[in-house]
């Protein structure tokens, strides 16, 4: 410990623009001291902790500390009064001091002296604590509805699924909807989730957070009562009076709104305790009220929540609009059409059904999208419920006939109409059921649907796709071309149609590069072409595309 305290202490002592005021020493494991830094001609002091693990990072945050809640009211600086500092990995001890007293350097500038703001909103920040042993987080997202300041209502939620935040419980609620003056105002969620509101809580907009040092939550209910005006208290008050408290919820959540941005609002989560509603009333001076609202010395319990907007679900990256705004269907949902369906859900397509026939066996697990937990089921129910698992935002429809009737009525032109009206629905028809009729069925039919066939050859030598017109004869004609092998296929025991052998990564690999060149020509507005990939591994592996 004393030679590393007495290279901390020689590395500091190098730095330029930085004086040790108090001499560093060993607490615990914990190594700590107290600095001037001269930026420009600013001098701040800080408190340093330098923790054992330091130079190294522990769980993404530098393990060296700059204190002084003297900051507290500028950018980037935490409710212990130590700033955000983040730097390049270095496990050298010395430069690492440099770069982390660099850092501080740099937000000095920045932030104290030039009052710099960051163009992207700093959150307000709140205790992240767990109540009764728990931990509850609320999800919302976009309401079409402009909320005005003052504002007051029911909202209405529901347990979504509980799980564990370190030791302890969680439980994630979706917000649903918002009761203004009587009308239901749902969240934009998919319609799977809209449906169920087992919960009511309580809503207020206030417009402004409500906030001290400008980013820090207030603690006491008694800090909120600038905020507040007495229609609010009135109807906090009716609740706590309108229910006994034995047939009370335990908790009552209330919702304060407040904007971030342009059209943005935020919604933070306050636990009301029901043996310990914070109101109360007090003599009045106001002319024709006797008793005004105000609220107790108690400590607000801050609860999580989290803003699951589409914007910020997908906000990493999404497909092409093509996708994202189309009307999808997928039919065929085995290996290359479950790993389209999950691919385009991921990349935030809100619109997708998909077509099957056939049951989910533990078979199919291996090489698709598919769990075993779930047994052995129609593949159209199975797919349906992963896909809602993955995203809140879309709506996902389910055919297990549809190819069926499409070849039952076929052979009567006069049903061509109606055919047509169907699949006219769609913006983008993925044809994976590596069905020939089918290909035939839709060159005789006239769709305004993009028609994009995909299928894998024997060993996943080859993924062709091809595109209308004329889909039948390309797939006739590409694949003698390009040959396909089918004299080793896998032909388990028992009475079962032998399949092409593949594994997951085999066609994983294959389907997310076609599907990146479809989704980069849609970028470009460039027309589909046909094409098909074919893989080469000598030195490294390669995927090459041939286009027509």
């Amino acid at each position: 410990m004393e030679e590393r305290l007495n290279k901390i202490i020689e590395a500091i002592s190098k730095i330029e623009g930085v004086r040790i005021l108090k001499d560093f020493e060993p607490d615990g494991f914990i190594i700590k001291g107290i600095v001037s830094i001269v930026v420009e001609t600013v001098t701040l002091n800080f408190n340093v902790e330098i923790f054992n693990n330091y130079p190294f990072q522990f769980h993404d945050s530098e393990c060296i500390r700059f204190l002084n809640s003297d900051l507290l009211e500028y950018n980037h600086v935490n409710q212990d009064g130590s700033i955000c500092v983040h730097t390049y990995q270095c496990i050298d001890l010395e430069k690492k001091l440099e770069l982390d007293f660099s850092s501080l350097k740099h937000w000095i500038l920045k932030y104290y002296i030039n009052k710099e703001k960051d163009n992207h909103y700093e959150h307000i920040i709140i205790p992240f604590e767990a109540f009764e042993d728990s931990y509850e987080i609320f999800l919302f997202t976009e309401v079409d509805y402009k909320f005005s300041k003052g504002e007051f209502g029911y909202f209405y939620y529901r347990l979504q699924s509980q799980g564990y935040i370190k030791d302890k419980i969680s439980r994630t609620n979706l917000v649903q909807s918002f009761e203004i003056n009587k009308t239901i105002y749902p969240c934009k969620w998919s319609k799977h989730y809209q449906s169920d509101k087992d919960l009511k809580g309580i809503f207020l907009f206030l417009k402004t957070p409500p906030v001290e040092n400008k980013r820090f939550a207030i603690k006491n209910w008694s800090q909120l009562e600038p905020y507040v005006d007495q229609n609010f208290f009135d109807f906090l008050s009716s609740i706590n009076k309108g229910t006994p408290v034995g047939k009370r919820p335990p908790v009552l959540t209330l919702l304060i709104g407040y904007d971030i941005g342009k059209d943005e609002i935020y919604w933070q989560s306050i636990l009301i305790k029901s043996t310990a509603f914070p109101n109360y009333g007090a003599k009045s001076d106001i002319p024709n009220r006797s008793y005004i609202g105000k609220f107790h010395n108690q400590k607000i319990i801050w609860a999580q929540t989290r803003n699951i907007s589409y914007n910020y679900f997908f906000g990493r990256g999404t497909l092409n609009e093509k996708f994202t705004k189309g009307k999808i269907l997928i039919i065929g949902i085995g290996a290359i059409g479950s790993i389209v369906a999950t691919t385009l859900v991921r990349g935030g397509c809100t619109s997708i059904d998909i077509c099957d026939h056939d049951i989910k066996e533990s078979e199919n697990v291996c090489r698709s999208e598919y769990l075993f937990l779930t047994g052995i089921t129609n593949k159209i129910f199975d797919l349906t419920h992963l896909l809602r698992g993955i995203s809140p935002f879309v709506d996902v429809n389910m055919f297990d006939k549809l190819t069926d009737y499409s070849k039952l009525f076929f052979n009567d032109p006069s049903t061509y109409k109606v055919l047509e009206d169907v699949f006219n629905k769609y913006d983008i028809i993925f044809d994976c059921t590596t069905d020939n009729d089918l290909a035939y069925i839709f060159d005789k039919l006239e769709t305004s649907a993009e028609i994009i066939n995909l299928s894998i050859t024997n060993k996943a030598k080859n993924l062709v796709c091809v595109v209308k017109p004329n889909i039948y004869k390309w797939i006739c004609d590409i694949f003698p071309l390009i040959g396909n092998d089918v004299s080793d296929l896998y032909n388990p025991t028992g009475c079962w149609s032998p399949t092409f052998k593949a594994s997951y990564n085999d066609i994983e690999v294959f389907v997310q590069f076609a599907l990146k060149h479809i989704n980069l020509s849609f970028e470009k507005s460039k027309t589909l072409s046909n094409f098909y990939l074919t893989n080469e591994f000598e030195h490294i592996y390669k995927i090459n595309l041939h286009e027509f």
